[in-house]
């Protein structure tokens, strides 16, 4: 079942952190589509960053 976010934008999402329950959530969905290609003999690999400032600006705000 595919998840929604609560918020009004996509905007308000924008530079803000997750809930560390979330940032796992996440990381254990990409790792389940990394065993699917995998599988399918697709060679992928997933690297993982963690940003220190947001590099996204907004205009207009």
């Amino acid at each position: 079942m595919a998840r929604k976010h609560r918020t009004s934008s996509a905007d308000d999402l924008l530079c803000q952190p997750i809930p560390e329950e979330e940032a796992a959530a996440q990381n254990a969905a990409l790792d389940r589509v990394l065993e699917h290609l995998t599988t399918a003999g697709i060679h992928a690999q997933l690297i993982k960053r963690i940003a220190d400032r947001c590099a996204i600006k907004r205009w207009g705000v």
